[in-house]
């Protein structure tokens, strides 16, 4: 008899234009289905699945207040090691494209940023970027999202741009954008120091651009750099530059040839150094 009283109930719901009806099915889903993901067998892993990728009306879980609640609890769906996480990117393409607003499609776009930053997903990462790039929606990114969106459009073989605060040397350059009291920074840029010689040797001008904001503390760690083009606006990563460039995270070493075209990007000296005495 309930069996019965439910199943009416859920079809009273799917045939309602009521706003009311489309939260409770929101609501009874995220509980009963995407709540219970870590405990859910393969084969209601694939009808979940099947279900966000398919159907999921992305416009009315957008104002029901379950948005949060309904993404994050998907990732035990797409997590490291699941059968889906090399999907995640695809699928949830299907629900950028199904977005109706602008609005929702930003929002959306910037939280699938978040979640594979904090994740670590680097690789679903670039996919995404990669999809909003192509698709096109996005005509004037913001914020974080733009400098995502730059960093992933700035890849190999592209022309850097130019910089605000001065113009790169002509010839082969090293790019590197870095924050004072930064410890990956200090490590990486004493590497940078120690390695400067051979890097004139080989041709290389060094060219720095710090994310500080108080000029002193710039001062005090950027006399003992042996390269003279040394830069800072003191804007901090909404400065200019790091916008253009996409930097999203210090360091970043860019490998620059003569033509100004980007040969590679790195976090670390070592790899930097790999690249160039290779060459």
């Amino acid at each position: 008899s309930l069996q019965s009283e439910q199943s009416l109930f859920e079809q009273e719901l799917r045939e309602s234009p009521l706003y009311a009806s489309k939260f409770i099915r929101y609501y009874n889903y995220m509980n009963n289905e995407v709540n219970g993901l870590l405990f859910a067998d393969s084969l209601q892993r694939v009808q979940i699945r099947t279900y966000v990728r398919d159907s999921l009306d992305i416009n009315g879980l957008f104002t029901s207040g379950l948005w949060f609640g309904t993404l994050n609890s998907l990732l035990a769906l797409y997590d490291n090691g699941t059968p889906y996480h090399g999907d995640f990117i695809n699928d949830m393409s299907l629900l950028l494209k199904r977005a109706s607003t602008s609005r929702v499609y930003t929002t959306l776009s910037e939280n699938l940023f978040a979640i594979c930053e904090s994740t670590g997903w680097n690789d679903l990462e670039e996919q995404l970027a990669y999809f909003l790039i192509n698709d096109g929606r996005i005509g004037e990114p913001t914020g974080r999202l733009k400098m995502l969106m730059t960093l992933f459009k700035l890849g190999k073989g592209s022309k850097v741009p130019e910089l605000n605060l001065g113009a790169l040397p002509q010839g082969k350059v090293l790019l590197v954008f870095y924050e004072s009291g930064c410890n990956a920074c200090e490590n990486e840029m004493q590497q940078l120091k120690g390695n400067y010689p051979f890097l004139k040797e080989k041709g290389y001008e060094v060219v720095s651009v710090a994310a500080d904001r108080d000029e002193q503390i710039f001062r005090n760690t950027s006399e003992s750099f042996p390269w003279e083009a040394k830069y800072c606006d003191f804007q901090g990563f909404q400065g200019e530059d790091f916008t253009n460039y996409g930097v999203i995270g210090t360091p970043t070493f860019y490998v620059i040839n003569e033509e100004g075209i980007l040969q590679s990007r790195y976090a670390r000296m070592a790899n930097v150094m790999e690249i160039i005495m290779n060459e």
